[in-house]
């Protein structure tokens, strides 16, 4: 996925990779994660279970199960 979210996003990834590039920069997102087995990264650095991010107008919440996340933002 590639492009911009804004508002609530709510990502239920279940089996397998997912690569989000977004074309804002990390201040304009607040992340809520929660991961099964599989890994979850951002901007290259791994995130865990209950990460809260930032205060961003844009939440993204990703469910991650099985597989590696990996979100990536402007710097």
């Amino acid at each position: 996925i590639s492009g911009t979210l804004t508002g609530l996003n709510e990502i239920d990834a279940g089996v397998g990779k997912l690569e989000i590039n977004l074309n804002e920069f990390i201040n304009n997102y607040n992340f809520y994660i929660e991961k099964g087995i599989g890994d979850i990264y951002i901007n290259g650095e791994e995130v865990y279970n209950q990460y809260n991010s930032g205060t961003g107008i844009n939440r993204i919440n990703i469910n991650g199960g099985i597989g590696r996340i990996d979100i990536n933002t402007l710097n």
